[in-house]
């Protein structure tokens, strides 16, 4: 692969909840390169989407992924190259990737969650649809499979564990705090100055939502089963665990450290990973 081709790759991991490379030694080297593209094409439209300021400019920039995509097997994007040059890109799933873009242009439409069950739904869509998208070009399964329902639930809820820590006063995330909890929490973050009242509020919504996603982490069924690639059952066990993991480091915390990036690297991390992968025996 290309060096900036992989570089871009490794920067849209960065604050993955699996960090690259963390991920890169559980897995057999020959599919370092297919894994890593894949994953950061999909982390890139899911930031694009959950991290946006503005819906005009978040949807101008979707649009020029939708335009590329008929073009994948030329275009000079590092994001292409990586797919073409790993061989992902040879059984991606174009027209499914063009349907979960055409999905995320309807959620930048959407108004704010009203409760967290629509929460949960945003989420699948978001980034639950980009791990079946993956899913399918790493290791295809029935749609009824257990495995791949398991990998859309670990994705979305992983997603909002980011959200509960993103989540701070003026914040982008909170667009998408449920409105039950703002009236829960009596937050309005439209308002200067904010109060400290609001910022302890903020903080209470954010825990609201990580035992639900906590929940979801344990509950999700990641086992060996006939035809499910090991790279894949390791990656989605890898993810389960860090998830499950960075939801109690926030929980653990304290008000005045609630909102400092949470990271998943280190020796904590790395013996976390290995208990989970070490369960699956594969």
């Amino acid at each position: 692969m290309q060096a900036a081709a992989r570089q871009w790759c490794n920067e849209r991991l960065t604050a993955a909840i699996v960090p690259w490379p963390l991920l890169q030694a559980f897995i057999p080297q020959e599919q370092h390169d297919e894994l890593l593209a894949g994953q950061a094409f999909v982390s890139a439209l899911v930031d694009l989407v959950f991290s946006h300021q503005q819906v005009d400019i978040a949807m101008h920039k979707l649009a020029w992924w939708r335009q590329e995509l008929p073009r994948h097997a030329e275009s000079a994007h590092p994001a292409f190259i990586a797919l073409r040059e790993s061989g992902l890109g040879n059984s991606w799933d174009w027209s499914g990737c063009d349907a979960w873009c055409d999905g995320l242009s309807k959620l930048l439409e959407m108004d704010t969650p009203v409760n967290q069950t629509e929460l949960w739904q945003q989420m699948q869509q978001l980034a639950g649809q980009g791990m079946q998208l993956l899913q399918t070009a790493v290791s295809p399964l029935p749609d009824d499979s257990s495995c791949r329902q398991s990998g859309s639930d670990i994705a979305a809820a992983s997603q909002i564990v980011i959200l509960a820590n993103r989540l701070s006063v003026n914040s982008i995330a909170s667009r998408w705090l449920p409105l039950n909890l703002h009236a829960r929490y009596l937050l309005q973050l439209d308002q200067q100055p904010v109060s400290s009242k609001q910022e302890d509020g903020l903080e209470l919504a954010g825990r609201d939502l990580l035992e639900p996603a906590k929940q979801a982490l344990y509950k999700a069924e990641v086992k060996p089963a006939e035809g499910v690639e090991r790279s894949w059952l390791r990656l989605l066990a890898l993810q389960r665990e860090l998830g499950m993991l960075a939801a109690r480091q926030l929980q653990r915390q304290s008000a005045q450290i609630w909102h400092e990036p949470i990271t998943t690297v280190g020796p904590l991390s790395a013996w976390h990973g290995w208990r989970a992968v070490r369960r699956l025996k594969v």
